[in-house]
């Protein structure tokens, strides 16, 4: 969290610091990897369980738990955080809608924004 408020303040033109010593992709990194545990901790338990693993039934909860999020803060983005002048980025959140493409939306909705450089402040990874 500490590296993406420094970045922002860097987009504001405020003094930024990198002075926390732990950068964000070992953050990243973590995240993965105590994601990985829970879920192979998941998949052994419903195996021990049930003697079986239902995978169908497994990524249908993972969508039904991560894509409705998804969906409201990359909308949420698009529709209100980048039309509130106290959340506007200068010379980012302009571009979102001049790029606004009938692409860029499908990347959206397919969940694919990695593969283009269409940029949603406050909803993008980068």
């Amino acid at each position: 969290m500490i590296g993406h408020v420094e970045f922002i303040k860097s987009l504001w033109n405020m003094v930024s610091y990198d002075w926390f010593p732990i950068p964000g992709k070992i953050g990243v990194t973590l995240f993965f990897a105590l994601s990985g545990f829970l879920i192979t901790s998941l998949l052994l338990e419903e195996l021990s369980v049930r003697h079986t693993v239902q995978l169908k039934k497994f990524y249908l909860r993972r969508i039904f738990r991560i894509w409705p999020l998804y969906y409201m803060v990359v909308g949420l983005s698009l529709v209100v955080f980048n039309r509130l002048d106290i959340l506007k980025i200068p010379g980012i959140s302009g571009q979102v809608y001049d790029h606004l493409t009938l692409t860029n939306v499908l990347i959206l909705i397919f969940l694919l924004p990695n593969i283009t450089h269409f940029y949603i402040p406050y909803a993008d990874q980068r």
